[in-house]
C-alpha cells in the first residue's frame, strides 16, 4: 500500500533535518520503499510518498526523525483521469471541505 507522509519541521533546524534525512533516505528501514520525495518551497514542509506492505515500518521510519520533524500520514490509492474526473464531481455536489482548488 502507498502512503503520504506530510513532514512538519522548525525552520531553525532545516540543515539538521536535511541532514537526518540524507542518512535515513541511505539506510531506509526493511519493507519501505520510497516512491518519491518532495520539498514545499519555501515552506518547511516535506512530502514523501512510500510504500510498504506493513504499517509497524512506517513507524520505524519516523522514529527516525523523532524530535526534528511531527508527520501526518495518509494511505493514498492512484486513480486514473477518468476517476480523478469522477471524484472531483463528487466532492464538489457535497459539502465536503477540502484544502484547495483542484
Amino acid at each position: 500500500m502507498k502512503f503520504v507522509l506530510l513532514g512538519r519541521y522548525d525552520f531553525s533546524k532545516a540543515s539538521e533535518v536535511a541532514e537526518r534525512a540524507r542518512e535515513v533516505f541511505r539506510r531506509l528501514p526493511r519493507g519501505i520503499d520510497v516512491v518519491k520525495r518532495y520539498s514545499a518551497v519555501g515552506r518547511n514542509l516535506t512530502i514523501t510518498v512510500i510504500q510498504t506492505d506493513d504499517a509497524r515500518n512506517i513507524a520505524a521510519l519516523l522514529l527516525m526523525f523523532e524530535g526534528l520533524i511531527k508527520f501526518e500520514v495518509l494511505p493514498v490509492f492512484e486513480v486514473t483521469e477518468r476517476e480523478a474526473v469522477d471524484l472531483t464531481r463528487q466532492y464538489r455536489e457535497t459539502e465536503m471541505p477540502m484544502h484547495g482548488p483542484i
